[in-house]
């Protein structure tokens, strides 16, 4: 292989690389924007859900019925609200705990790579109870308001 074919292979990986790289990126910014959406959304739906039970019961049913069912659409809202609160502080350990190893990593520790981060696993853990919590809490409520109308 003569030096110029060298430098065009040379070419093509940096370009193969930009592209990967660029992509990569792409992929990385849709995913915060949708976890930045999805924990705002939540938070906003279970509270809007929240302060309109309340309305629903001073204003329509005035005696209701089946209130144990919207105690623990309460409960199981408020759990979401919470769940994704706590969400955001273990989202930024996460990342705190994430640039601290790179940066060990980058200045030469090997044994980087055998460190579990548990506050991504956490976050997670948080994200699925925030959902699974708004999703059976906006049930119990939907019941509640149908037996009440």
């Amino acid at each position: 292989m003569n030096e110029n074919e060298d430098k065009d292979l040379e070419g093509s990986e940096d370009e193969e690389y930009r592209h990967y790289y660029a992509h990569w990126h792409l992929l990385y910014d849709v995913e915060r924007e949708s976890a930045r959406t999805l924990d705002k959304t939540l938070v906003a739906l279970a509270g809007g859900a929240l302060g309109l039970s309340i309305t629903f019961i001073k204003e329509i049913a005035e005696c209701p019925q089946w209130t144990i069912v919207l105690y623990i659409a309460w409960i199981f809202l408020i759990l979401s609200i919470l769940s994704t609160l706590l969400s955001f502080a273990a989202t930024q350990r996460a990342a705190r705990n994430e640039r601290d190893k790179m940066t060990r990593e980058f200045k030469g520790d090997n044994n980087t790579e055998k460190k579990i981060n548990r506050f991504q696993k956490v976050t997670i853990y948080l994200n699925t109870i925030s959902i699974a919590s708004f999703i059976t809490g906006a049930t119990l409520l939907t019941i509640f308001s149908g037996k009440n109308l």
